[in-house]
């Protein structure tokens, strides 16, 4: 067949250059890709996809999953603020979204752990108070709040802690029991703290002596006193030489507290600048390390006008 070259070359100079910088584009991409193709083809034919992870099946759930733990066949899913959920998994291809797990309220739940029958569960009220929840599930069909927590899974529970926080806040009961003298045992900073009532300075007084008894080491032992500015005319030398102990920190009385409690907002954050604030942080400032310490100028002089 007869091609007119001029003809030709003349059509080609005629064409945009933006659709000829295409066509060598496509041209291109199509010749890369059937290069590949057998290649391509031939990997597929040589992968197991029975060595690979797949999904075999979902549920929805009405929160915001955060975490998941297993416990025979089923599992336990935190679901933000939807709660504590039960999911039944014996059958992975279409799993059942059971009852929420009614024992907590509530609360938002964010982080699992598990320690044989006992499931630990971080939760936040809707006074956003941060606490941690034990419940039982020896009978998994009604989990409940374990009524009593042995030592033993306390020092678990520590342990784990450890190993997921820098930092760990345990707000003991009043008493010195079994569970308690182990949590103080394990606990790197130990902050009594004393209102400024006579009450109170007897039972801290009363606590500390068993603790001597006991060989406890009072060297992570800070004592802080709380409402120090109440009517309680409390003379602060006194307390130190009753209890033995030098006051580390001070937090004032401030009708701020209540009505930050009212609000459900903690009171450093809603009045950062008042005085129980900055008293709070000096608290803080007690149990963290060096690395992480905050010079606060304002507040080393506050602490002095209290104690002096």
């Amino acid at each position: 067949m007869h091609i007119d070259t001029r003809m030709h070359k003349g059509a080609l100079m005629r064409l945009p250059t933006s659709l000829i910088s295409s066509t060598v584009f496509i041209l291109l991409a199509v010749s890369i890709w059937n290069s590949v193709l057998p290649d391509y083809a031939q990997a597929q034919d040589c992968l197991d996809y029975k060595d690979h992870p797949r999904m075999l099946g979902g549920v929805d759930t009405p929160g915001d999953a955060q975490d998941v733990v297993l416990y025979n066949d089923l599992a336990y899913l935190s679901d933000s603020v939807a709660g504590l959920l039960t999911i039944d998994v014996s059958d992975p291809v279409q799993p059942v979204l059971l009852q929420p797990v009614a024992c907590l309220g509530d609360r938002t739940v964010s982080s699992l752990a598990l320690s044989g029958d006992l499931l630990l569960v971080f939760t936040t009220t809707p006074q956003y108070q941060y606490e941690l929840a034990i419940i039982d599930l020896s009978a998994p069909l009604e989990p409940s709040l374990a009524d009593e927590v042995s030592t033993q899974v306390v020092v678990k529970s520590i342990g784990m802690l450890k190993r997921m926080f820098d930092y760990i806040v345990i707000d003991t009961a009043p008493f010195l029991d079994e569970p308690v003298l182990s949590i103080l045992e394990r606990s790197d900073v130990v902050l009594l703290v004393v209102d400024m009532d006579l009450p109170a300075v007897k039972n801290a007084k009363l606590a500390l002596d068993t603790l001597r008894l006991i060989k406890f080491p009072f060297e992570k032992m800070k004592l802080v006193l709380n409402r120090v500015n109440s009517k309680a005319r409390l003379d602060i030398g006194e307390l130190e030489r009753s209890l033995g102990l030098d006051v580390q920190a001070a937090v004032s009385s401030d009708k701020l507290v209540p009505r930050a409690v009212n609000e459900g907002e903690p009171v450093v954050s809603l009045y950062p600048r008042s005085r129980v604030a900055r008293d709070l942080r000096g608290v803080a400032q007690l149990a963290l390390d060096e690395s992480d310490q905050v010079e606060d100028a304002e507040g080393e002089a506050a602490k002095r006008r209290w104690f002096r």
